[in-house]
């Protein structure tokens, strides 16, 4: 069926897909080669159950080749982000020829044509099918994304965009002694997931406004670097002290202009980032505890998967029941800048 031609713009379908392959702490920890109580250690209390992974646990080794990693990478993106397009668009009840745009948001690696080129043929889109590729925005990744297909929608009446965000952290991991090393190494993950943005009055929460807080004077204490060909993960340990105000001030430009504050808002859907950034942050933005309940949930069953860890909270959150009337979805990320990003939905 065709979109509902109406104002705004309302999620109309999410869709989420890891690879088949997981392992937990322990198995990390030992495949990566770390070795004695000390790193062992870190694994286990970063608080990761289970990750899923690009790669067959029982033949990987921690000493492939850049070209081996890109091709990780290539491969792996194309199945989980197809996978997660077409579940979208069947949560959505549209079919694959329906959407006029197609945007996808990656940090953990790179391909020319992008992602968004590729998966548009694989998924059945038209070919006049509009295409964005957006990188380097990390764990905030959806948020710039999102953005796009919300102002796409809105400035044509009857469009529907498809969001695409996927990321391959085992595609993108480095091993030396390094504690920040370390951390990413213990809690990233690979997932993707996608959203449809279309029309309203259909039903769906309407996406109502976005807010960010850029720290640019911390620009460096997430992200990547490159050593060796390969990527590196940048993961300072101030982060968790860091991250509350910066936080505190992305939702507050959020709700301020609905009249809102942190007290009217009805589900939260928090981007993890880790343990210590969960426990720290989510208090010191003066979010009530409860806040963190479903990306505590999400970490601990897929860890941080960097972009699309929003939108797997985001789901969990939908999967207890749609929004009432009126009822309000605050989502928020940190990402590299030092930035907070943060989403208003409402039912």
């Amino acid at each position: 069926m065709r979109a509902t031609v109406g104002a705004g713009a309302r999620l109309l379908g999410i869709g989420t897909a890891v690879p088949p392959a997981s392992i937990g702490p322990e198995e990390a920890c030992r495949l990566l080669g770390y070795a004695g109580p000390g790193p062992l250690r870190t694994f286990r209390n970063a608080g990761v159950e289970r990750r899923h992974v690009g790669f067959d646990p029982a033949t990987f080794r921690p000493d492939e080749s850049p070209d081996a990693l890109h091709a990780r990478f290539e491969r792996v993106a194309m199945e989980i982000g197809a996978l997660a397009v077409r579940r979208a668009l069947a949560a959505a009840d549209l079919h694959p020829s329906i959407p006029d745009l197609l945007v996808s948001s990656t940090c953990t690696g790179y391909l020319c044509p992008g992602l968004a080129t590729r998966l548009a043929p694989v998924s059945g889109m038209r070919d006049d099918v509009e295409r964005a590729d957006l990188a380097g925005h990390g764990c905030s990744g959806a948020f710039p994304a999102l953005q796009r297909g919300f102002d796409f929608v809105r400035a044509r009446p009857g469009r529907t965009a498809v969001v695409l965000c996927v990321e391959v952290c085992s595609a993108a991991y480095y091993v030396d002694d390094d504690p920040e090393t370390l951390v990413a190494n213990a809690l990233c993950a690979d997932g993707a997931a996608a959203v449809v943005l279309g029309p309203g009055p259909a039903a769906g929460p309407e996406v109502v406004r976005f807010a960010s807080a850029l720290d640019s004077d911390n620009l460096g204490l997430v992200g990547f670097t490159r050593r060796g060909g390969r990527l590196r993960v940048r993961l300072d340990r101030s982060i968790p002290d860091l991250a509350g105000p910066l936080l505190a001030k992305a939702v507050g430009r959020l709700l301020s202009p609905e009249g809102m504050t942190v007290s009217d808002v009805s589900r939260w859907a928090l981007h993890p980032g880790g343990r210590r950034v969960l426990e720290k942050a989510v208090p010191a933005a003066g979010l009530p505890p409860s806040a963190a309940a479903a990306a505590a949930e999400v970490y601990r069953t897929h860890g941080n998967m960097s972009s699309p860890t929003v939108l797997f909270v985001l789901e969990e959150i939908l999967r207890s029941g749609p929004l009432r009337p009126r009822e309000t979805v605050v989502m928020t990320a940190l990402g590299p800048g030092f930035v907070a990003e943060a989403a208003l939905l409402r039912g």
